[in-house]
């Protein structure tokens, strides 16, 4: 379906590089009524970068002239992680005079507030916030929930060390093109927009969700609601100064936009239900809650984020990482059942994926914190087959856990910590040796682990 739809895709892109139909400035004018179409609220101003890299980096540029190459940035921890590469990157930059901090998972509200009161306290004023409308992926996050960022304004403007000209920029990535929850915000904040007060930034990367899940084409969307005079300026005169959209992908995002916004906002909410439902076929005991702590090793993240593409599963065991056991079980089992469920990055396809993705430093290429599903069109067929699939991925790795702590109590305090990882190649072994695969822990998987801890024991 993909292959057939980037082949079509490949024809319009050369239909449009040689007619070339839209003048520049016509995606400009067309991302004013994108968004929020509503009259009242249309942006001041409206761009696109090369990416959506570029476009947060322009961002960056246009509010240190705003504010003179001095000022206090907020942004939360789950924000994209190269948009955040960017904003401490800033700061580093500055020698001190741009000061960027973290707001912080769980309690974003609570690290907040505590954040407002250390700059009260200091008679420091914010200038930025930075939000992701829909979080992405976060390396230490275990629950999910869209951020409540019409609360958060509520609670800086409540406070006495808010900017007198604050700017809130949001990232509208994951999400939907007529966002109701940007106007929604745009509608409650609409008079201090009007007095200069609040300016409110929305971009998002235009990628897969916005070309019907080919990467052919990229860039980078940013519409600026905003009455101060100099930051329209400002802005004016940074455009190009960025690396600026290619003249094809203008052109194919332009096309897009003009036919299709409708449909594009349609295949979003498509994925995000079937998100939402994949979710629900999982085993509540391979899911992570608050209220019931679990111990295994493979546990799905708590998803409450109906506007969201991707389960993940955060691996908490370097040594299961390491072996690669999670990815083994879970195509050993797609590719027995003949599911057409695929290795690859990104998300937005029209097909499921899966993915690792590692944060920080790491020993090999092949470890990696979280593995991401980011789910796709299919029937509820097939996704009941893949909730198949994780369930009894998530039960094969349960079931070795208990059985390598059980046979370890044997043995001195330790032992297990010590080699884990040992246990667990040994499991990965295991599960290379039958074809097609088979979980279950053998007898002779169990005298194999048994004497291995005993001769270990001896040395």
């Amino acid at each position: 379906m993909q292959t057939a739809f980037n082949l079509l895709f490949e024809e319009v892109l050369l239909w449009l590089s040689v007619v070339e139909p839209y003048r520049k400035g016509s995606l400009e004018a067309t991302l004013k009524t994108l968004v929020c179409p509503s009259a009242s609220f249309r942006p001041a101003l409206t761009t696109v970068a090369a990416t959506g890299c570029s476009a947060v980096s322009q961002i960056l540029m246009v509010l240190d002239q705003y504010k003179k190459g001095e000022f206090s940035v907020l942004f939360c921890d789950d924000c994209y992680q190269g948009n955040v590469k960017n904003i401490t990157a800033l700061g580093q930059a500055s020698a001190g005079k741009v000061q960027v901090e973290p707001l912080s998972f769980p309690d974003y509200a609570a690290s907040l507030g505590l954040v407002l009161e250390k700059a009260t306290k200091e008679g420091r004023k914010i200038d930025v916030l930075f939000m992701d409308l829909h979080p992405s992926i976060n390396a230490t996050k275990l629950t999910y929930a869209p951020h409540a960022i019409n609360r958060a304004l509520r609670q800086m403007f409540s406070a006495a060390c808010v900017s007198p000209s604050f700017t809130l920029v949001i990232d509208n990535t994951i999400g939907l093109l007529d966002s109701k929850e940007i106007t929604d915000l745009l509608h409650e904040f609409s008079e201090r927009i009007a007095h200069g007060t609040l300016n409110i930034i929305v971009h998002w990367t235009a990628q897969k969700f916005d070309m019907f899940g080919t990467n052919k084409i990229s860039g980078g969307c940013v519409c600026v609601y905003s009455q101060d005079k100099e930051l329209l300026d400002l802005y004016q005169g940074c455009l190009g100064k960025e690396e600026t959209i290619a003249p094809l992908n203008y052109q194919a995002l332009q096309h897009l936009y003009t036919c299709s916004a409708g449909q594009l906002d349609v295949y979003r909410e498509k994925i995000f239900e079937n998100a939402e439902y994949l979710y629900k076929q999982i085993n509540d005991r391979f899911k992570y809650s608050e209220s019931e702590p679990k111990i295994s090793p493979m546990l799905f993240a708590c998803k409450q984020d109906k506007k969201n593409f991707y389960l993940e599963i955060p691996i908490r065991s370097k040594s299961v990482l390491a072996t690669g056991v999670i990815e083994f079980l879970i195509f050993g089992h797609m590719r027995l059942r003949e599911l057409p469920f695929a290795c690859r990055a990104s998300f937005g396809h029209m097909l499921s994926v899966g993915c690792g993705l590692f944060y920080g430093e790491v020993e090999k290429p092949s470890h990696y914190y979280k593995y991401r599903i980011s789910v796709g069109l299919e029937n509820k067929n097939l996704l009941d087959a893949y909730a198949d699939v994780f369930n009894a991925s998530c039960l094969a790795v349960s079931q070795a856990a208990d059985f390598f702590n059980e046979i370890c109590r044997a043995h001195p305090p330790g032992i297990f910590l010590k080699h884990e990882y040992d246990l667990w190649l040994l499991y990965r072994h295991h599960l290379m040796a039958s074809s097609p695969i088979k979980a279950e822990l053998t007898d002779e998987f169990k005298s194999n682990a048994i004497a291995f801890l005993n001769k270990i024991a001896l040395i």
